[in-house]
């Protein structure tokens, strides 16, 4: 029996590990990279993707998946600290809100909206929900005009003043005003679902089931497209269908899809790499977008450490729309 032990280098070809992808690149194109296609290519990748990293072979490549499978054995999961939960308590607005909920039908408008939950009944925007997580200060004011409220139990976590980015509450049970013309969502926090369950009969109150995997069976109330777009962003709707997506990517202030147009306007300058447009560039189509920069970096991070998605969304159709392999899950966070 030949006892030898080899090296990972002779076994697999490659070493293992990470390498940008000009380093692929020219490691590929070998004696041709400095043919003129070759050059152009190089190019390319380097205004693209000058950071970019890549898993050194191909992944259609048999070692490439032996390896995958074995740097998941040794990622450690990272667990959050111990903490203590806040108490619950049925809100105020809520109970308001369930005392009075047929003026929904008189709202017609976004800002008769927010100023009959916002500021009529007390419900919290969004932005409030992120409050104590470290993407706070990425995202700030920017959902604060957002059709998603949520309650002020749904906003209590763990006691303390450090970050709580694991503890954030799972979108799990909404509330579904009757508004005209305008499609509002109110999260409610575990708690308050039960309570109201119990004196409405259910009626009144739906499960929100994000859509994760393929091919994965409509389990939500409501129709995935009626919803708000920030329910499935923020949800962990990585898996959502084409119309759901779109919505996403409107979200998001994300270009439609990289076409020759994509192409054109990121040479101009008019997109950014990720695709994100910003503010000054955009078109009617995205005039629903909330934020001034691009989201997507921390959305990555927040998927993978709130909603513990981070392998998940890689393979999925998200992550394959913002070439999320090109995203660093170790980051600190």
């Amino acid at each position: 029996m030949d006892m030898e032990q080899l090296k990972l280098m002779d076994m697999y070809i490659y070493p293992r590990g990470q390498k940008t992808l000009l380093d692929l690149a020219e490691g590929r194109l070998g004696n041709q990279k400095s043919w003129k296609l070759g050059s152009t290519i190089l190019d390319r990748v380097q205004n693209i993707a000058p950071g970019a990293k890549r898993y050194c072979s191909l992944h259609d490549e048999e070692q490439e998946v032996e390896r995958e499978q074995e740097l998941d054995e040794e990622r450690q999961v990272e667990r959050p600290p111990q903490a203590k939960p806040l108490p619950s308590s049925v809100s105020p607005e809520l109970r308001e809100y369930f005392r009075g909920h047929h003026v929904d039908q008189a709202i017609s408008s976004s800002a008769g909206a927010h100023h009959y939950f916002s500021n009529t009944l007390g419900f919290k925007p969004l932005s409030h929900y992120f409050r104590d997580a470290k993407v706070a200060s990425e995202i700030g004011d920017q959902l604060d005009e957002s059709m998603v409220f949520v309650t002020s139990d749904f906003i209590k976590s763990v006691k303390g003043n450090n970050d709580k980015t694991f503890y954030l509450k799972r979108f799990r049970w909404i509330v579904r005003p009757t508004c005209n013309g305008v499609s509002v969502a109110l999260l409610i926090s575990n708690h308050e679902a039960e309570f109201f369950h119990l004196k409405l009969m259910g009626g009144a109150i739906e499960s929100f089931v994000p859509i994760v995997r393929y091919g994965q069976l409509h389990l939500s109330v409501s129709d995935p497209e009626s919803l708000p777009a920030e329910l499935h962003v923020f949800g962990g709707s990585i898996n959502a269908s084409a119309p759901v997506l779109t919505s996403i990517k409107r979200c998001l202030g994300l270009h439609p899809s990289q076409t020759s147009e994509w192409n054109r306007l990121f040479g101009l300058g008019e997109i950014e790499v990720d695709g994100f447009v910003p503010p000054s560039k955009r078109q009617s189509v995205l005039v629903g977008c909330p934020f001034r920069n691009s989201p997507v970096n921390f959305l990555v991070l927040f998927l993978a450490h709130a909603r513990h998605l981070g392998g998940e969304t890689r393979t999925s159709v998200f992550g394959q729309m913002i070439d999320m392999s090109e995203k660093d899950l170790e980051t600190n966070y």
